[in-house]
């Protein structure tokens, strides 16, 4: 699935995940995001895909925070 509109605030923290069609964790982080030079017009997300299976709350959260 393509998003074609993501809207945030650049003084925020921000976190984009999603889950892959194969069920991994896909995410672009706080310190990601802070990498943006740019506030309107096209950008594309290079999301990192965590390589391991996630069971709990706490092991996502580890890989997000």
């Amino acid at each position: 699935m393509l998003i074609k509109k993501v809207k945030f605030s650049p003084s925020k923290d921000n976190i984009l995940w999603g889950i892959t069609e194969n069920g991994k964790l896909a995410y672009f982080k706080e310190d990601d995001f802070k990498q943006i030079n740019q506030t309107t017009g096209n950008y594309t997300f290079k999301m990192r895909v965590h390589d391991q299976e996630l069971k709990t709350y706490e092991e996502i959260c580890k890989v997000l925070l």
